[in-house]
């Protein structure tokens, strides 16, 4: 079998597994993060998973996003900034997604709604194994107020 379609076979996979997880639970262990913002009047997000495989010539990102605060979220954008970037968002069609993009107004999503995205392509898999990538994300409240904060990722293989 030659390298592209190994590549190509190893990227199915890594999709077949995301979505899998996305229809029974988390597939990948429920690795968290500690990546908490919040306003004073309750506009709170939280980063529950990041993960960022990489395989050959393609990757997979695969983020879940709690809106942990008291006040309904209305817009999200998220960015992956690995060699190629990575941008999903909220909008008209649900969720968080790169067909989103750019973000509209898609919620709202009230308190204790998880947003779950992945990406995969070219984007993810510029990104080289063992480097950490900068993740920002900007998110608008049914108040009016907006939050912008940044965690990062650290590339694993597949």
């Amino acid at each position: 079998m030659n390298r592209s379609r190994v590549g190509a076979v190893l990227v199915a996979l890594v999709i077949a597994v995301a979505i899998f997880g996305l229809l029974v639970g988390d597939p990948f262990g429920s690795q968290k993060s500690n990546s908490t913002a919040q306003t004073y009047s309750g506009a709170r997000v939280s980063v529950q998973s990041d993960i960022l495989t990489v395989g050959y010539q393609a990757g997979l990102w695969n983020i879940t996003i709690l809106n942990s605060g008291t006040l309904p979220l209305v817009k999200l954008t998220v960015v992956l900034s690995t060699p190629v970037q990575t941008e999903v968002c909220s909008g008209f069609q649900g969720g968080i997604a790169f067909r989103n993009c750019p973000a509209t107004q898609g919620g709202p999503y009230p308190p204790g709604t998880k947003l779950v995205a992945y990406a995969s392509g070219a984007g993810p898999g510029s990104a080289t194994i063992g480097s950490s990538y900068l993740v920002t994300m900007d998110a608008s409240f049914a108040n009016g107020e907006s939050l912008n904060f940044t965690s990062y990722v650290t590339a694993e293989g597949a």
